[in-house]
């Protein structure tokens, strides 16, 4: 825990050196709305004993540091819906902080198209057990990977709509053997650069 607490110092002082030169500011609020993606391995694995849905608000606050790059913080307060295939459901919530960059890689005047990626901490609530068997490992640090891509439509006013396809990875740090929480989904939000 401690590299990683490290690492996110080395990352984020050369950010705000970056930052604090003449940049756009943005805040936002978005959705995401994902589902598992099913494990291709083993006939029944723990995670394809589950089925769960993802819901997520995810305000941000981030600085445009080009006409193409940005880079916001992202939260994240969430609900997964777990939804056991032998012995019912099981609700947990999530709340976290990640550190995301985004590049419009084709920009025309009302519209963009966009990739993203982040990286996070999450606090789990819960973590569903199977046979005593955790879908996430309780011992270490929870992170959050999110890759996406999508549009951005610009609104006017400096105001624009975020439309992305999104996948999430969250597991364990320290472990290498679970496999995590794997989602994907569909994120909507609206953006305001000031």
């Amino acid at each position: 825990m401690r590299k990683l607490v490290i690492v996110l110092i080395v990352l984020l002082i050369p950010l705000r050196t970056v930052v604090l030169a003449e940049s756009k500011n943005t805040m936002g609020v978005g959705v995401f709305v994902g589902v598992q993606i099913p494990d291709v391995v083993d006939a029944l694995t723990v995670r394809e004993r589950f089925d769960w849905t993802y819901t997520v608000l995810q305000p941000t606050y981030g600085w445009m540091l080009s006409e193409r790059w940005e880079v916001y913080l992202e939260g994240n307060i969430g609900w997964y819906h777990f939804d056991n295939k032998f012995d019912g459901t099981e609700d947990d919530y999530t709340l976290g902080l990640s550190v995301m960059a985004a590049y419009d890689f084709l920009k025309f005047d009302k519209w963009s198209t966009f990739v993203e990626l982040g990286f996070g901490m999450v606090y789990f609530s819960g973590i569903p057990e199977e046979q005593g068997e955790p879908l996430i490992d309780r011992s270490g640090f929870p992170v959050l990977i999110q890759v996406g891509t999508g549009f951005k439509f610009h609104l006017g006013n400096e105001n624009f709509l975020k439309l992305a396809y999104r996948y999430t990875h969250a597991s364990s740090i320290s472990s290498t053997e679970e496999g995590g929480l794997n989602s994907h989904g569909v994120l909507i939000a609206i953006i305001k650069s000031f």
